[in-house]
């Protein structure tokens, strides 16, 4: 398996991703241009080559590890929580992704009461705000304070 996924590598081969986006950027600034060009960044594997070189051996060895079954059982685990809801649902319920401008709007619409404390502290990192406690009122506060000034 090992040899299969050796390639032939020197680092002077692929560049610095974050630089060449920086270079980038700095070109289009020089070049008054709107849009930064995209970079590709080669430190990202390539799992087709990687397939096609060693499917075989990479199969053999999950079946020697026996890491199908254990999948299978931790897929199984994690579908449903202790409380019967979904995983899924779990998940959805802690991710928040507002702007800023769409939570001044639910401030401005005093529904900031139905967010949970775990949305109202990813508020406050959206803010750039440290939570200044572990209350849903005082986090509250806190934001509606943000917004007043």
């Amino acid at each position: 398996l090992v040899r299969k996924l050796m390639v032939p590598f020197s680092p002077k081969q692929i560049s610095n991703p974050v630089l060449q986006r920086h270079y980038a950027a700095i070109e289009a600034l020089a070049l008054n241009r709107e849009a930064i060009e995209d970079v590709p960044d080669h430190t990202i594997p390539n799992t087709a080559a990687i397939k096609r070189r060693a499917a075989k051996e990479i199969d053999a060895f999950k079946e020697a590890c026996k890491l199908n079954e254990l999948t299978a059982e931790k897929k199984c685990r994690l579908d449903t929580t202790e409380s019967g809801r979904g995983r899924d649902a779990q998940i959805t319920s802690t991710q928040f992704n507002l702007t800023e401008d769409e939570l001044r709007k639910v401030v401005d619409e005093n529904k900031l009461s139905k967010l949970t404390v775990p949305q109202l502290r990813q508020a406050l990192h959206l803010l750039h705000c440290t939570p200044s406690g572990t209350k849903k009122a005082d986090l509250m506060d806190q934001i509606k304070k943000y917004f007043s000034m």
